[in-house]
Order: C-alpha cells, then structure tokens, then sequence
C-alpha cells in the first residue's frame, strides 16, 4: 500500500513475503492453500539469495519442515534435488567459515536419499557440484583450492564413468581457477593454468562437453599469477595474454575486452620496473 502511495523505497521483496508465505503454510484458514513442492522450493531459493546471515540455516528449516509433511503422510511435499541444491546454494552465498564443508554435507546428504531411495528424485545435478565448488573456492579454508579440485575430479570421475549429466562446464572450472586464485599457495598461479590448460584440451577433444575458456577464466589466471610472487610471473602472464588475443583472432571477440584490460596492466607494471 505504501508502495502504491509513492513510497518507491518500500517496495516489497521476495524475502518480505517469506514470512507470509510459511505463515499460510500453517494456518488452518479455511482460505489457506496447501503450499505445495514448488512454493517450499521458492522459499529455499529466496533465502539462499538473501543478505540474512542465517540464511542456511533457515532454508534447511524449510527443507526440514518438507520432510516432516512428507513423513507425515503428504508425498507430494518430498523434497527433491531443486530444494537441495537451493539449500547448497545458500551456504554458498554465506559467509559461514565452514561453508564449504556445510555445502558438501547436504551433497553427500543427496547421494544417500538417492542410494536408498531413487524414486525420491533427489539427485545431485552439475548445478548441485557446481555450487559446492563455490562454496569451497569461496571459502576460507587454507585448503579450499584442493577441497574445489576434489569435487571437480568427482565429477569427471563420474562422467568418465559414463554419467554424462554431470559433465563439468566453464562455470565449473572457473569456480576451481577462482579458487586458485584467492589462495595463498605457492603454486596457485601455476594450478589455475593447469585447469586453463585442462579445459582447452578437453575442448577441443571432446566435443560433448560445454567447456571453453571466457574471459573469467583467463582473468583469474592471470590474477593467480599476479598474485603468485613467482619470478616467472610476468612472462606467464604474458604468455596467456597472448593466447587470449590469438583465440580473439580465432574468432573468440568474448576475449577482446579481456585482452585489452589486461594488456595494460602488464605494459604498465614493466614501465613501473624499468623505471624503478
């Protein structure tokens, strides 16, 4: 209503009607409708994507409340893999130091209802791994880089075992280099190049798979390096700034943009050397 009346800075989001939503839920008006799958889901998805800082916690509260309704007689609100990889999704996006590991737990939490019930429909997707590899790379853990590299192997192992579903993408592996990236190992600039190098290889070997370096993935090497104290530094940084220009030529513009940015930042750094 005061939205309406000119109030343009009230204007309601999908988080105020969260409350509304589950308050119907539970009410026992006779106007009230039965929330089904996808309103819960919509709740999950809605908190994941909040600023609250128990935003996790509360989705796996929806998630819980599902399965109570479910074990209590109503098979229709069985969560499935959408409710899950929305609560994957949400610790992820917090700043819980344990992400990463809170992440991955609801993953193994997904394979185990799958072993024992696949009727269920709950399945871990590329979505699912995809948002557990961000969820690692964005924590900060010490070992975060190593930890997004073992779900990634996941995958492929699971794919080369003939699961195609959940061949890794370019999102996939950006998250891995990101990971990389913000790290402080020794090795990370030389490990986000390992899995640059990795993706252009299985690009170009197997055409099944949608896994072409971006312009994210060439910047975020070239940002592990930067960040690398490696001697070599400078020269890989200009030997990957050369490839990106030679895939724009190839016929890649998406890299362009990149190139250009980049460029000058590496000219400007060995001016500041040479002047030094």
């Amino acid at each position: 209503q005061k939205y309406d009346q000119g109030e343009k800075s009230l204007v309601p989001t999908t988080i105020s009607y969260i409350p509304l939503i589950v308050a119907w839920s539970k009410s026992s008006h006779p106007n009230a409708a039965e929330p089904s799958k996808k309103s819960y889901g919509v709740v999950i998805s809605a908190w994941a994507k909040s600023d609250d800082s128990s935003a996790p916690e509360h989705a796996d509260r929806i998630l819980g409340e599902m399965w109570e309704r479910y074990e209590a007689g109503n098979e229709s609100l069985a969560p499935d893999t959408i409710c899950y990889t929305g609560l994957i999704d949400a610790w992820s996006k917090s700043s819980h130091p344990d992400a990463g590991e809170k992440a991955e737990a609801v993953l193994r939490e997904m394979w185990k209802w799958h072993d024992s019930d696949p009727q269920l429909g709950i399945r871990p997707s590329k979505k699912s791994y995809g948002v557990v590899i961000n969820a690692w790379a964005k924590s900060e853990e010490e070992d975060a880089p190593e930890q997004a590299n073992r779900i990634l192997g996941e995958m492929w192992e699971r794919y080369d075992e003939g699961d195609k579903s959940l061949a890794p993408n370019t999102i996939c592996c950006n998250s891995l280099i990101d990971a990389w990236s913000k790290s402080s190992h020794p090795d990370a600039g030389e490990n986000a190049e390992a899995v640059l190098r990795d993706m252009w290889k299985r690009h170009k070997t197997d055409s099944q798979l949608d896994i072409q370096p971006d312009q994210q993935s060439f910047d975020a090497v070239i940002n592990a390096w930067e960040k690398s104290g490696d001697p070599d530094a400078s020269k890989r940084r200009s030997e990957i700034l050369g490839e990106m220009w030679q895939n724009h030529i190839e016929g890649d513009n998406s890299l362009l943009d990149a190139w250009s940015e980049s460029s000058e930042t590496v000219e400007s750094e060995k001016n500041e050397e040479s002047d030094c």
